[in-house]
């Protein structure tokens, strides 16, 4: 059991210093400049995302003690935090494509840039290492890796710290 938690932590280890040295070949000030918005953007579309069931929870209490006035604000409080959040999630997506973008376009320079700083005889000598397909799937699984980091972990991290901020 305590070798298959150390495993795990090892491979958790291996992977944040996987990312962190893809993350510092791909940065660029743009970047930069994109990941704070998105992330900016994302923490507060998941705030929005957190309030609205308390409003939620605010009409039922106000039809359960019949109190129109509750109900009302409840209401109108629930309609701003959808359409602020739907807007600022839009916000968070543009950025969020922009990010994406300037990463890939500078992942395809930093490939080009490492081929063509090596003489031709060491990639002759290192052919099986440097095939077309070899690169493709390095890219692929950096593309994969971000991807995942994007849509689906940040989100996710995000949530479980606010829900334990506002909670």
């Amino acid at each position: 059991m305590i070798r298959r938690i150390r495993q795990y932590l090892d491979n958790f280890r291996e992977s944040i210093q996987l990312y962190r040295w893809a993350w510092g070949l791909l940065k660029t000030p743009v970047a930069v400049k994109w990941s704070k918005r998105m992330l900016v953007l994302l923490t507060i579309t998941v705030a929005f995302e957190m309030i609205s069931p308390r409003l939620v929870g605010g009409i039922i209490s106000g039809l359960q003690y019949h109190d129109s006035s509750a109900i009302i604000w409840a209401f109108a409080g629930w309609l701003v935090c959808y359409f602020a959040e739907r807007f600022i999630w839009i916000r968070q997506a543009i950025a969020r494509e922009w990010l994406i973008d300037t990463t890939w376009s500078r992942l395809d320079e930093a490939i080009s840039q490492c081929l063509f700083n090596k003489a031709l005889g060491q990639h002759r000598h290192e052919n099986a290492l440097l095939s077309p397909s070899n690169i493709e799937k390095g890219r692929s699984a950096i593309f994969d890796g971000q991807s995942h980091i994007v849509f689906d972990a940040l989100p996710a991290v995000e949530r479980v710290i606010l829900m334990f901020l506002l909670v």
